[in-house]
């Protein structure tokens, strides 16, 4: 929620007092909060035990790798700590 957006600014101008207010605050601070939680969400969901697991079990049977996964993966991921490579 915004910590600004329920602040009343002016008397209130219904006999419910600021309520009116503070619910457009309430809304706004969903309509601001809804699509990073959906972003946080997807990620989760991309990065799940069970995607890993069904990513594993797909390799050892055909030994081929997602498409989306393949392309994450780059040659400097698998080098030794200390090994001297024109990646790093």
């Amino acid at each position: 929620m915004t910590p600004f957006a329920s602040i009343p600014s002016s008397p209130p101008t219904s006999t419910y007092g600021h309520l009116p207010e503070f619910i457009g605050g309430v809304k706004l601070g969903f309509v601001i909060g809804a699509p990073i939680v959906a972003l946080g969400i997807i990620q989760l969901s991309d990065n799940s035990k069970q995607t890993e697991e069904q990513a594993i079990s797909q390799y050892m049977q055909v030994h081929a790798l997602p498409r989306k996964l393949a392309k994450r993966l780059r040659p400097e991921h698998f080098l030794p700590p200390n090994s001297p490579s024109p990646y790093r």
